[in-house]
Formats: C-alpha cells, structure tokens, sequence
C-alpha cells in the first residue's frame, strides 16, 4: 500500500489504469491512513456514503461556493439544482444542436482527436450558449479550467497555482456579469440576485464554479467514455440504452476521489478523524465494488451524494446520452491511431488524447 499516493507522480501502470490498486485498497485496506499526508483514504461504498452526508467534513474555499451560509444553500443552490431539473427541455435542444454539430463537423476528418473534437467541445459549446460566452473565449477559458483540474491532484502544493488561475476566472466573469447579453442560465441567476438582494461577488463565483464543473469534470467524463468505446466494448449492449450509459458514467468518471477535510473530529468505527486532516473519499473505486446477489447496490457516487451532490449532474448526463444516442451510428469508422494518453494524476483519471483516424463510410 505505501507506494499508493506517495509525494512522487504515480507509475506509468496506475496512470492508464488505476483501478487493479484501488480495487486492491479497497479489499484490503478500505480505511487507509497515510500518516505522511496525516491523510484518510476511503473506498468502502457504505463508508463514502456516511462521509458524504457528514457536515462535520469541509469541501473547502476553492471547490465549494464562497458563500457557505444557510440562507445561500436557500435562495440559490437549491433553486439552482431545480432550474437544472425543469429545464429539461430548453436544456436538451441545446445540447443536440451542439453535439449535431460536433459530429458533422468529426464526420468529414480524416484523423481527429476525439477529446479536443468531441469530449471537450460538447461541454463548452454547452455552456457557452447558458452563460452567453462568446466563442472566441473558450479556448483561454478552458486553458485556466484546464490548470485548475490538474491542480486538484492529491499534491496540495499545487494549490497557489489554483488559486490564481480561479483569480483570472474570476476576473473575466466579473466582467461577464456586468455587460454579458441574457442568455436562459444567466439570466436566471441574474434574477435571484435582484430577488434576494445577494452580492454581485457571490453570483460571480457561482459562474466561475458552474463554469469549471461543466466543462472539465464532463469533458473528463465524456473522454473515459470514448476512449473506451473506441479501444474496445468494455459493456454489453447498445450504447443508446439506459442502462448501459448509467454504467459507463459510474465507471469512467474522471474524479477517482472526492476531497474533504475534517472540520470536528468524527468517532467513525474503530478510528477516529482528528479535525483537520485531509479525507479522500475513492467514489471511483466505490463505483465498482462487486454486490452480492441479495445486496443492495449503493448509489451511483459519480456526481456525489447528500448536500454536495453536483448541482450540474441532470445536464451531464443530457450531454452524455444525446453524444451516445448520436454516436453509433459513426462508431463503426472509428479506428484508434495510436495508444490513448492518459493524464499523469493520483486522483485523476482521465483521457487527455484519443486520436482516431475516420475510414470513408461504406457504400450501401
């Protein structure tokens, strides 16, 4: 176990498949103390469950809302999560579009990397038309998105890096909530902040936070999935249907942990969570843990659960059904160029590169 999330960058097997060690940890060590991190590791499903309801674990300042008060949580992240919810049908015909367009514009190259043509765009061109950014923004947007992701890794040094790439974010969305147009998502924040007199910083942040998660952990998300596919069925059945998509969003999220840091100490069991020690929740591992016949399977942790539970996930999983139900048909002029590059991350795991080459389509 020592050599799992050590101060070194993790060897090139864990790299391209961490899960034969988490799955290990798992069965052997579910509660893994790292006394040199003064660190938890958790990857028992019940345990992450219980940990994720527990509001003496923090998410911290540069993952949650700057305001964490009750009447925030009230007046805007719940009112947020059901505008994802009821928006279904706005929400849905902006998606096909953009991913109509993402794979009209696939089906004439020769060669493509899929993550830059399909993975990322989607989730971009997504919220580019919510938050009515304007497309020649995206690319530097997701260049800072991109070094926030990579600083989330188990190595907290990177930290200051995170921190000014969100003060760039910050300031571009600063400036976006002042002169943007509407559009059907800014708009609607715009409105609970003139309802609930609530600071303009405040609805800045929510931007830059929506911004971040719907463009790097579901591009992440839709990457795994692809590279997948396209390296060999990992799954049986056709990629449209439910169920099948519900198992490739558990087992190719990109989030192989969810970060916490203990607020009080918690008496868990047999061991106690001394008040600011770091916590990492495995929902990647947990994803996959093997349920006996009769046992009840946990919850998909994908998106998390409880109160942290992505406000974002209804659009994910839009985003992610409306590619896969377009996808097949494309799917079989699919042909893998070269070995998939992953990214080089404890807590990550993602496909940076998937680059394909399109045979021409078959004559009928």
């Amino acid at each position: 176990m020592e050599r799992l999330f050590g101060r070194g960058a993790p060897s090139a097997e864990y790299t391209h498949n961490p899960f034969p060690d988490l799955d290990r940890l798992r069965n052997e060590a579910p509660r893994y103390y790292a006394p040199d991190r003064d660190a938890w590791f958790f990857s028992n499903p019940n345990d992450i469950v219980s940990l994720l309801r527990d509001d003496r674990l923090s998410m911290g300042d540069r993952i949650s809302f700057l305001d964490h008060s009750a009447m925030f949580r009230t007046n805007v992240v719940r009112p947020l999560r059901t505008w994802f919810l009821s928006s279904e049908p706005l929400l849905l015909k902006i998606v096909q579009e953009v991913v109509k367009d993402c794979l009209e514009k696939l089906a004439t190259q020769k060669d493509a990397d899929l993550v830059d043509a399909v993975a990322r765009a989607i989730p971009s061109n997504v919220m580019a038309e919510l938050l009515n950014i304007p497309r020649a923004d995206l690319s530097p947007l997701l260049h800072l998105a991109e070094d926030v992701i990579r600083s989330y890794d188990i190595n907290w040094s990177l930290e200051t890096e995170q921190t000014n790439k969100i003060g760039f974010l910050t300031l571009y969305f600063q400036r976006h909530w002042r002169f943007a147009s509407d559009a059907p998502l800014l708009k609607f924040l715009r409105d609970i902040q003139v309802e609930h007199s609530i600071p303009s910083d405040h609805m800045v942040d929510v931007c830059v936070k929506l911004f971040l998660a719907g463009t790097t952990t579901t591009s992440g998300c839709i990457a795994n999935i692809l590279g997948c596919l396209v390296a060999g069925p990992g799954y049986e059945g056709s990629i449209r249907e439910p169920s099948v998509i519900d198992g490739l969003i558990s087992s190719q999220a990109p989030i192989l942990a969810v970060k916490r840091r203990v607020r009080e100490a918690i008496e868990f069991g047999d061991i106690t969570l001394a008040p600011e020690q770091k916590v990492f929740l495995l929902v990647a591992s947990a994803n996959r843990a093997p349920v006996s016949d009769g046992e009840k399977r946990p919850p998909n942790l994908t998106f998390g659960h409880g109160q942290y539970y992505c406000l974002g996930s209804a659009l994910a999983r839009l985003e992610i059904s409306a590619l896969l139900n377009s996808l097949e048909p494309i799917m079989p002029r699919f042909r893998l160029r070269e070995a998939i590059k992953w990214r080089e991350a404890w807590l990550l795991h993602e496909a940076l590169s998937v680059r394909i080459t399109l045979e021409e389509p078959k004559a009928c």
